[in-house]
């Protein structure tokens, strides 16, 4: 594999038309834990970069590479448009063209020094980042190219496609991010989506987006579709931009919409699957590490339930004084293995906790920066 990686570089940098890729998802298309993070961020982008050519005669022009700074930049025709798209587009919060820079292909939370290897815990991150690239469309609109197949259809093309027949987009509370467009190219399978950044969970108003999560898994639910890697950074909201001046007007809620993004690890069973009897063999993913899940048979929709629980209540159990019953709301999920709610039974008991809070405690400011281990953190 090493070879191969010198031979993708020389091809890159040489500017060639060879090939740098095969259809083999998983020789050129996974990260490989044996190779460092920039050998690994070279190859992913001479694939793209390839395939540029192909995505712009679609009219997608897909973002440049700085090798310097290890990050995609924007393309710099065609320009943004001047006012804002109307859904399913993102609203434009930034401020300065940096802000579109797209690290995802390196994974920002992961900070490895040069030469460093990819650890174990971060292989479901990494391999995810190889497999999108952003772009525009000939308007200018911010748009998100994701592989999602090779020969053999996957799991996660089978997901969109579900996702989006006109009957379910017709649905309203169906807000997963609308495939704009398919792609082939030779016997790779590309999906075009909007492109939206992942700043759902935020440390401003932390009572608000516990009911929008929960639902947005319920919908998945109800199509059969078990995330399986419910993390934070697998969930965006309709904006683009790192720091809006004022971070509580993106979530005006006439305005606001979340998604779950990222459906590679996920699994599709049958419309008429019985939700407390499916079972799957658990995929470990960081999420899956956390929780101390052990490896075997699992049903994989109450796993989504309590890896959303976690993530969610680092944000809101920081509100635990002025809130009681959400620490005992999570306690329930999160600690009762073999009788875990659905997340239409928690959500109907987040709704009974929310309708009896008063405008003092759902306005009161957040106690602390983030709840973890029982203990209120800064």
């Amino acid at each position: 594999m090493k070879k191969a990686a010198a031979f993708v570089r020389s091809k890159f940098h040489s500017g060639t038309a060879a090939c740098p890729f095969s259809c083999d998802l998983d020789e050129c298309w996974t990260y490989d834990g044996e190779l460092n993070l920039w050998e690994q961020e070279t190859r992913a982008a001479a694939n793209w970069t390839f395939l540029a050519p192909f995505f712009r005669s679609h009219g997608y022009y897909a973002y440049g590479w700085d090798p310097e700074k290890c990050v995609a930049v924007p393309p710099t025709i065609p320009e943004p448009p001047q006012a804002n798209e109307a859904y399913p587009y993102a609203r434009r919060v930034y401020t300065n063209g940096t802000d579109l820079h797209f690290y995802s292909i390196s994974v920002r939370l992961v900070i490895l020094s040069p030469g460093a290897k990819i650890s174990s815990l971060t292989t479901d991150v990494h391999e995810q980042g190889f497999r999108v690239w952003p772009a525009r469309d000939s308007h200018g609109r911010e748009l998100i190219l994701r592989l999602v197949s090779g020969p053999k259809p996957s799991q996660e093309l089978a997901i969109y496609q579900r996702l989006n027949t006109p009957q379910a987009r017709k649905d309203p509370r169906n807000h997963t991010l609308p495939v704009l467009d398919y792609l082939t190219f030779n016997e790779l399978t590309f999906v075009v989506l909007p492109r939206w950044e992942n700043t759902v969970l935020h440390r401003h108003n932390p009572l608000s987006n516990v009911a929008e999560m929960l639902h947005l898994s319920e919908v998945l639910f109800e199509n059969r579709i078990s995330h399986r890697d419910i993390t934070g950074t697998n969930l965006v909201m309709n904006v683009i931009g790192r720091n809006p001046s004022d971070p509580s007007k993106i979530r005006m809620p006439e305005e606001v919409r979340y998604a779950y993004i990222d459906f590679g690890a996920s699994l599709i069973f049958p419309e008429n699957a019985d939700l407390n009897t499916v079972a799957a063999h658990r995929e470990l993913m960081n999420i899956h590490r956390r929780l101390k899940m052990p490896p075997g048979l699992c049903n994989p929709f109450k796993d989504d339930v309590r890896c959303l629980a976690w993530e969610l209540q680092r944000w809101t159990r920081t509100m635990e004084s002025v809130v009681p019953e959400i620490g005992p709301f999570y306690d329930g999920i999160l600690k009762n293995d073999a009788h875990c709610p659905t997340a239409e039974q928690s959500l109907r008991e987040l709704r009974r906790i929310r309708s009896n809070l008063t405008d003092l405690q759902l306005e009161h400011p957040r106690m602390a920066f983030f709840w973890e281990n029982g203990r209120l953190r800064n």
